[in-house]
Order: structure tokens, then C-alpha cells, then sequence
């Protein structure tokens, strides 16, 4: 289950408490599914869409328009850097990420990129989590019903026949009680 964050989410961390953003209202909704560091100079060739790709050095000799337009070819979600670089950022390259609706965050010069990493992928877990929460409550909210309102004979193949999950109900001897059609 990949749950993807939004940007919003990814800004609610403790590392982001100082940072300066260049961003829209919709930019703030953008989803991010993975994040990436440039490592390399052609770094969108390797872009699959809806990453935060983290940028260091790279910002002072290739962040440029044409830059800009193929990341946003290429759907990246927000771009993450060093307050150090702001000074390499002319006001036309914040106005066209802006236009383009590519969120730029630049984060305190101390943190490193696995600070970055690690954040992310905290983000992601908690997202992750609460979504199985969500799906466990909804889960037990079903067969809940279903218990109180049907007969315990039939209860797995409604819950089937509601969901199309395949469900069997065993005692504490492991034998089966009820099961839907399709449960071998």
C-alpha cells in the first residue's frame, strides 16, 4: 500500500519549521510519491512523476528556465534545497516555478540529504499507518453490521458479496465457522 503524501503533509514535519517556501495554493496540494537527489546533471531523464527531488550544488550551475520547463514535463512533485543557494534563484526562475505550480523549499544549510530522507520517509510511514487504522476500523465497522443485522451462517458471503473481500470466521480451535463462495 503506497499512500502517497502531499506536500502540506510533508511541511508539517520538525524539519521544515524554518523553512522559506516558494510555492501556490494548488502547489501545496501536490502529491509526492518518492524523493530524489540530483545527482547527476540530465537528472530529469531519470524522473518518474510526483517526486521531491532534493537539489545541492547542482542549483548554482544547472537550475535554469529550461530546467524548470522539463521538470515540469516531467510532473515533479516540489523541489527541495539549502538556504544557501537562495542567492543563485532570480525572481523570473521563483515566478515561473510558481506559474508551473513546482513548490521550492529550502531548508535550514545544516540538515543533510538523509535528514531529508528520513523525514520523507517518517512522513510516508505515519500517512501509511493511519491509512491501515483507517481501513482496520472500517474493516470491523462491516462485519460489525453485518453480524448485528444477518444471521452468523451467511455473514462472510455478504461481507464478500459487499466488498469482494474473501472472508472466514474460525473458532479458537481453528475450525471454520463460515466462509464466503469463493474461499477455498
Amino acid at each position: 500500500m503506497a499512500t502517497k503524501i502531499t506536500l502540506q503533509c510533508l511541511l508539517s514535519s520538525p524539519m521544515m519549521k524554518t523553512e522559506t517556501l516558494f510555492t501556490t495554493s494548488v502547489g501545496m496540494t501536490n502529491r509526492l510519491s518518492s524523493i530524489n537527489i540530483m545527482d547527476i546533471p540530465d537528472i530529469e531523464k531519470w524522473l518518474k512523476g510526483e517526486e521531491l527531488l532534493v537539489i545541492g550544488k547542482f542549483m548554482k550551475s544547472h537550475f535554469n528556465k529550461t530546467f524548470i520547463e522539463e521538470l515540469k514535463h516531467r510532473h515533479v512533485g516540489a523541489i527541495l534545497s539549502k538556504k544557501k543557494y537562495r542567492p543563485f534563484l532570480t525572481e523570473d526562475m521563483i515566478d515561473l516555478l510558481r506559474y508551473y505550480n513546482i513548490p521550492l523549499i529550502l531548508i535550514d544549510n545544516h540538515f543533510s540529504w538523509s535528514d531529508v530522507t528520513i523525514t520523507f520517509q517518517e512522513v510516508q510511514i505515519a500517512k501509511n499507518s493511519q491509512a491501515l487504522i483507517e481501513s482496520e476500523y472500517f474493516i470491523k465497522q462491516i462485519i460489525q453490521y453485518f453480524s448485528d443485522n444477518h444471521s452468523l451462517n451467511n455473514l462472510c458471503q455478504i461481507v464478500y458479496e459487499t466488498t469482494k473481500l474473501s472472508i472466514a470466521i474460525v473458532n479458537q480451535d481453528m475450525n471454520l465457522i463460515d466462509h464466503s463462495n469463493d474461499w477455498s
